[in-house]
């Protein structure tokens, strides 16, 4: 199946940086996929929005599907990696939980989502009031939008393959 078949969630709580597609984006060019997304029966992205985005731009454009009903793990497994022996695989590690933190809360879809959905379990109430406080709001030319990573000022260089980001 294609990447462009799938429809993003409209309602998606999350939104990436630029920084953080610039971080994806390298990651998917330097050291390929290493996880899944998740999507419904219609297509529809639940997880992994960012990551169906930053692939098209580093130029991968199919996905293969799994079929599951959610009550077993699904694992990636790279064959060409191994964690012990390969610092490629580690850096596909660090770069896993690094791009994790390179997103921000839509407040306004998080608000939206907390009137149909009981969200305790993820969020204490004053985070909750704390991320969806009209205070909170992006600045207009904050959103993510479509990214260039051309485009950006970079301050840093990756020694190894020479991509560049910021601290923004």
């Amino acid at each position: 199946m294609q990447l462009s078949e799938l429809t993003s969630d409209r309602k998606n709580a999350r939104r990436r940086t630029a920084r953080g597609h610039a971080a994806i984006e390298h990651s998917l060019r330097e050291l390929g996929a290493g996880r899944s997304i998740v999507i419904d029966k219609n297509g529809a992205i639940i997880a992994g929005n960012g990551v169906v985005e930053s692939a098209e731009k580093a130029g991968i454009t199919e996905v293969q599907i799994i079929p599951s009903d959610g009550s077993k793990i699904i694992a990636v497994q790279r064959l060409d990696l191994c964690l012990d022996t390969d610092p490629k695989a580690r850096q596909l590690a660090i770069a896993d939980n690094r791009t994790g933190e390179l997103a921000e809360w839509v407040p306004e879809n998080l608000k939206d989502l907390a009137s149909d959905l009981d969200l305790k379990p993820f969020f204490s109430e004053s985070e909750l009031t704390k991320i969806t406080a009209t205070d909170n709001q992006p600045e207009p030319g904050e959103k993510s939008g479509e990214v260039d990573i051309d485009s950006f000022e970079f301050t840093h260089r990756c020694p190894k393959c020479g991509f560049e980001f910021n601290d923004k």
